[in-house]
């Protein structure tokens, strides 16, 4: 995290163009700085929503049914009574895409694809960018600011495609790992999620 920090800082004041600073004065700069500063922070959360995104597309292709979409703090949940946006955010995550899985039987479930999904749209969204920046070019603002995109995701994508707990919560290739080795973790894994629906959708813990 030390080194993409480092990187992005780097990278920023060449996106402005070490020619341009030599020319502006100190409040154009920090006012550029900081406009893309702010920019990183927006492609954060814009590069966040397709992976959750990634995991909602495949959830439901594999039969899952929606349940809650966290951006941040914000989830978009169903409830019993209705679809609600409510403010709750877990330390250590940017977002969440829970969903109701579909059912178990003889001790397997579809979970390969709607946990992988995340990853994919990721790693979709990270191609998409490099062929934007070989077809621009890096001497053309565009093609400078897309590559800072660029490594964003791809920093994003090692974080959930290299298996590793962050904060003590488990990113999406540590579950796929950890399921496919063992039978018991794939019954708790399918378990959280059937309770958590099943309570979204007014049910007692006592009746699940």
């Amino acid at each position: 995290s030390l080194g993409i920090g480092a990187v992005l800082g780097v990278i920023l004041l060449w996106v402005i163009g070490f020619d341009n600073m030599d020319k502006m004065e100190f409040w154009q700069f920090f006012m550029a700085y900081t406009f893309m500063f702010f920019g990183v922070y927006a492609i954060l959360i814009f590069t966040t929503i397709i992976h959750e995104a990634g995991h909602l597309v495949c959830g439901l292709m594999s039969g899952y049914g929606y349940l809650n979409f966290r951006i941040l703090s914000f989830n978009f949940c169903i409830f019993y009574d209705g679809f609600k946006i409510k403010r709750f955010a877990i330390p250590g995550t940017g977002g969440q895409c829970l969903m109701a899985p579909p059912e178990y039987n003889d001790g397997n479930f579809k979970y390969k694809l709607y946990l992988a999904g995340g990853n994919m749209a990721t790693f979709i969204l990270f191609a998409i960018e490099v062929m934007i920046v070989a077809v621009t070019g890096i001497d053309t603002f565009i093609g400078r600011f897309v590559l800072l995109t660029a490594v964003i995701s791809l920093y994003l994508l090692l974080l959930n495609a290299i298996p590793m707990k962050l904060g003590g919560i488990a990113n999406d290739a540590f579950d796929l790992k950890s399921l496919g080795k063992n039978p018991e973790h794939k019954k708790e894994f399918w378990l959280s999620l059937d309770v958590n629906a099943k309570t979204n959708r007014g049910a007692l813990l006592s009746e699940v």
